[in-house]
This record gives C-alpha cells, sequence and structure tokens, in this order.
C-alpha cells in the first residue's frame, strides 16, 4: 500500500509544461516536488521515500522516461506511476500493460484527465 502523503514527483524537462502540472496538481491538493531530468528524479526518489506517486515524461534530456521507470522499479516496486507523453507510445504501452502501477496519460492533458489518471492508480487527495 502506498503512503499517503500527498507528494507527487514531477519529471518534466518543459518548464512551462512543468510549471502547468505543478499547478494542476497542487489543485488537486497534492505537494508537488519537481524534477527536470531522469538523474534528478532518481536523486530526489534515494532521498526521500515518500512520494504517493511519480508523473514522468518520457522525452527526458539525459534518458528516456521508460529507461527510468525501469530505474524506480528497481528501488520502488510498486510506486504508483503516470507515464505522461505527447506520442502514441504503442511500445511502452506493450511494455507496461501487465504493471497494474503503470497508467499513461496523452499531452496536453487537463485537470481533469490528471486527476483520472492517479484515481486510476488509487491515488487521489
Amino acid at each position: 500500500m502506498p503512503a499517503r502523503s500527498g507528494r507527487i514527483l514531477l519529471v518534466e524537462d518543459e518548464v512551462l509544461i512543468q510549471m502547468l502540472a505543478a499547478e494542476q496538481l497542487e489543485s488537486l491538493g497534492f505537494q508537488v516536488e519537481t524534477a527536470a531530468s531522469a538523474t534528478e528524479a532518481m536523486n530526489k526518489i534515494r532521498l526521500g521515500d515518500d512520494f504517493e506517486a511519480a508523473i514522468v515524461d518520457i522525452g527526458l534530456p539525459d534518458r528516456k522516461g521508460d529507461v527510468l521507470i525501469g530505474e524506480v522499479r528497481a528501488i520502488r516496486p510498486s510506486m504508483p506511476i503516470v507515464i505522461a507523453s505527447g506520442h502514441g507510445e504503442t511500445a511502452l504501452h506493450k511494455r507496461f500493460k501487465n504493471d497494474s502501477s503503470i497508467t499513461f496519460l496523452a499531452k496536453p492533458y487537463a485537470t481533469e484527465q490528471l486527476k483520472a489518471a492517479l484515481a486510476a492508480l488509487k491515488v487521489e487527495r
């Protein structure tokens, strides 16, 4: 059972998208910690084990989001993760179809779509 800390790790390198998504999450009652790269995200996950969920962009500057998800799974095997992508990532859907702690969110997204993606993973405020 994931911790109910209300803290979400938002991994997004596009500053405007990161700011908008952080605002959306805060409006839903979450505390948001941001990371602009996979390396920064892993450092934050290693330092703080109380993230309730992560939202991960696929196109990160240092490595792909799916690689990051594999690294997260090594230390947090059941952490709920929303994969946010602006592309129809068919290969990713196939790769993660058996992981019930992962869902997908198409970019751009509205607050209600973000809320629904998190609710699908039982992450709610």
